[in-house]
Order: C-alpha cells, then sequence, then structure tokens
C-alpha cells in the first residue's frame, strides 16, 4: 500500500494523482536516468539496452493506459508520497521499475529495499476563500480533469444565457423566477455565458489555472474585454 504523508495543509487528489504520474512518465522518458538505473542491474549490454527503450515506450502509451492499468502501476512503483508546504515528494522502488521494464510479475515488496526519490515544486495559492496549498506543475495542467463544479457553473451560464435570447422580451426578474433564484445571482452568473471562447475551452478541457474555483469565478468583476478576462482570471 502506498504511504502518503503530508505537512501541507491541502492539496486535491486528482491534482497529486496528476503531478505523480506526470513525474513517473517523465522519469521513464529520461533515457539518461534510466540508463543510470538499469546499467549495473542488467544481465548484459543488450539487456541494458532493451529496458532503456522499454522505459521510454511505456512513458509514451502511459496516458493510453486505462484507469485500473494505471492505478496498478503506481501501486507497483511508488513507496510513499510526501506532500510538503513547497514539494511533493514520490519514493520509488528501483526493483518495481526493473519488473515492470523486463515485463515480471511483482516480486515480494520490500520497504527497505533500494528507492529513488523524485520531486516536484508545490506552491501555497488561494482558492475560492481560503489559501491552499496545490501544484501548479506542467504535468498537473496537462494531465488535470475538468472541474465539475466550473462546468456545472458555465452550463448553468449557457442555460441563463439562452434564457435571455429566447426570452422575449422577459425581464430578468421573470427569467430569474422562472429559473427559482434571486435576480441578482441569475445577473451575475448569466454574465458567465459571455466568457472568452478561449477561457470556455480551457475550462472544459481542465486547463484553467488551479487556483480558479467555481466561486471565484462566480464573483470575479468580469470586464467586457476578452483579453482583460483573461487576466482578471489568471490565464496567460
Amino acid at each position: 500500500m502506498v504511504r502518503r504523508r503530508s505537512t501541507a495543509r491541502r492539496i486535491p487528489a486528482t491534482d497529486l494523482e496528476a503531478i505523480v504520474e506526470g513525474r513517473i512518465t517523465d522519469l521513464f522518458a529520461d533515457a539518461s536516468t534510466i540508463d543510470t538505473i538499469v546499467a549495473p542491474r542488467a544481465r548484459d549490454v543488450e539487456e541494458r539496452r532493451r529496458l532503456v527503450a522499454r522505459a521510454n515506450e511505456m512513458a509514451r502509451l502511459w496516458p493510453d493506459l486505462s484507469s485500473v492499468e494505471k492505478i496498478t502501476g503506481l501501486q507497483r512503483l511508488v513507496q510513499e508520497i510526501v506532500v510538503t508546504s513547497n514539494a511533493v515528494y514520490i519514493t520509488i522502488r528501483v526493483d518495481a521499475i526493473l519488473a515492470m521494464l523486463r515485463g515480471e510479475a511483482d516480486s515480494q515488496r520490500d520497504d527497505d529495499g533500494e528507492t529513488l526519490t523524485l520531486s516536484v515544486p508545490a506552491t501555497l495559492k488561494r482558492v475560492g476563500m481560503e489559501m491552499r496549498h496545490l501544484i501548479d506543475a506542467p504535468e498537473a495542467r496537462q494531465n488535470r480533469k475538468p472541474d465539475h463544479s466550473l462546468l456545472r457553473l458555465l452550463a448553468r451560464a449557457q442555460k441563463f444565457r439562452d434564457l435571455i435570447l429566447q426570452g422575449d422580451g422577459a425581464s430578468i426578474t421573470e427569467l430569474a423566477a422562472a429559473s427559482a433564484v434571486t435576480p441578482s445571482y441569475f445577473t451575475r452568473i448569466v454574465r458567465l455565458g459571455f466568457l472568452a471562447p478561449e477561457i470556455t475551452a480551457a475550462i472544459l478541457d481542465g486547463r484553467q489555472p488551479i487556483e480558479l474555483s467555481a466561486l471565484k469565478l462566480s464573483l470575479a468583476s468580469l470586464p467586457k474585454e476578452w483579453s482583460e478576462q483573461r487576466r482578471e482570471l489568471g490565464f496567460r
């Protein structure tokens, strides 16, 4: 079982999972590091080259694995994850790396065996009304799953926008009443139906700034200019 220790207050499980996956695939894609690991353990030069090539192939194929296959792989490889105030440390079992590269069944787990510790910088960012320890690394943003709270908010904004466009002159008060919300809430949310297209696309793909929560988006004072919207919401 993977042990997780944390000296940080909070980190989303989905972001942590993406960070671990990203860092491990980076390791497998790093031919120099993999060669350093396998060189003293390979049976001969031919196997050494084959294991390095296999590691590169695993890094390439990892995104296409099923969720079950990914979880099984992580459970084999990861001995411990430590989340601190400024980094995530991932301890990898070296014997598990070799077993996976050779296509062998996992050997008896030995937590006293040789390990390799990988690290990823962490940052403290504001999310909603609180400060949370979060990861904002490239691999996290590439692998992050869409935020369901943000998706629901955008769907509601689109619904409110459609009501206005199809409302046949109905007032905001009337449309809000029909939606069972207050006029002020309706007005605040319907603005999100006019977000810059690239902002909407990023949220749908899970590529928004990690500190952008549904609450922050709903309360944001959005400019009309799309470039100003990107700046206001932390898009680069």
